[in-house]
């Protein structure tokens, strides 16, 4: 006979300093435990260390827990978590991201070169509502961006990436 998951005990090895202890956790706590443990895989989003916040991206990950989409974005978009995205941007790639796509622009313009790819990647594989006023936005962003490469991490790195995402999004908008 199976036991019953503890899932106070599985809050309590996610949240400890044993990273396969903790990793284990969070699998459990995204597949296993029901709303609780995804629940608390979202609020711990916003914990003031990346360690943790990456755990829950990759339980999120798991999940695919929609619910999850705002909490993310707010974590990946909020200025004390720069440079420690990557993960959390990562997980977005499970969840749809539809009515987000200045959202997935700005990670992709503003963020590290690992959220850039995952970004690249939403941007490749979802399927987006746009309008002419969103890309006109986009598109001014990106050209403020080439006059000030200093905004954009990784500038060199992903310029002719994120010129033909950029382009690709215009050339959509233009057809339409």
């Amino acid at each position: 006979m199976k036991e019953p998951l503890d899932i106070a005990q599985l809050k309590s090895d996610f949240l400890s300093g044993d990273d396969q202890l903790a990793r284990r956790a969070s699998d459990q706590l995204a597949t296993k435990a029901g709303d609780d443990g995804r629940d608390f895989l979202i609020s711990s989003l916003g914990a003031s260390t990346s360690r943790i916040r990456h755990l829950a991206a990759l339980g999120i990950y798991e999940s695919k827990d929609q619910r999850a989409l705002k909490p993310l974005l707010r974590a990946i978009l909020d200025p004390q978590n720069k440079n420690y995205t990557g993960t959390l941007v990562f997980a977005l790639e499970a969840l749809d991201c539809t009515d987000h796509l200045r959202e997935v622009f700005d990670i992709l313009f503003y963020q590290s070169y690992e959220a850039k790819m995952s970004a690249a990647a939403i941007l490749s594989e979802q399927s987006f509502i746009v309008d002419n006023s969103l890309i006109q936005s986009i598109r001014s962003k990106w050209e403020a961006i080439l006059l000030d490469p200093s905004q954009c991490p990784a500038f060199e790195d992903s310029r002719d990436d994120i010129q033909d995402i950029v382009d690709s999004y215009v050339q959509m908008v233009a057809a339409q």
